[in-house]
């Protein structure tokens, strides 16, 4: 799906780092084309700064997904959302991060969330981050406590688990 998305900025490099950081942030546009976290407004100069182009790329790009419906749908119906990754260690929470052998093969989530579960402890959040928007995809799980020494033993022998790091 997002190979779609991005067809559409292939020869706008510029406007395709706007583009995916909208996505990676969950940065909607609203319908007066302005970029909102919620309804908080994002300074356009803000978005430019943070990918290094140009202001005038970030209002290309806003135009780009506004004249187009299939992406206006897209981009209007983003939303962020909280991580409590940096936080959690304040939470008494545990934190158990997998990095993938290959983030695209299926099933690694639903096996790592069986084999905690298993031990009774519950899952508070899990995000898998999207292989074709991060560099170095992974899956973050925050649990109600750390999880147990032979529970990370487990989660190793996941197929298509190459490491996990406890927090």
């Amino acid at each position: 799906m997002w190979t779609k998305v991005e067809s559409h900025f292939e020869s706008y490099p510029a406007q395709k780092k706007v583009m995916r950081l909208l996505l990676k942030r969950g940065f909607k546009i609203d319908e007066e084309g302005t970029i909102r976290s919620g309804n908080i407004r994002i300074p356009k100069a803000q978005i430019a700064r943070e990918v290094e182009v140009d202001r005038k790329a970030v209002d290309a790009a806003i135009k780009r997904i506004e004249n187009n419906d299939f992406l206006r749908d897209i981009f209007h119906n983003l939303r962020s959302m909280t991580l409590l990754e940096d936080v959690a260690p304040k939470l008494g929470l545990g934190i158990t991060i997998i990095t993938p052998t290959d983030a695209a093969k299926k099933g690694i989530l639903g096996r790592v969330a069986a084999t905690i579960s298993k031990k009774d402890l519950s899952i508070y959040q899990a995000i898998a981050d999207d292989p074709n928007l991060t560099d170095n995809p992974k899956l973050t799980i925050i649990t109600e406590k750390r999880i147990p020494g032979n529970t990370i033993d487990e989660l190793r022998e996941i197929e298509g688990v190459k490491k996990v790091t406890i927090s």
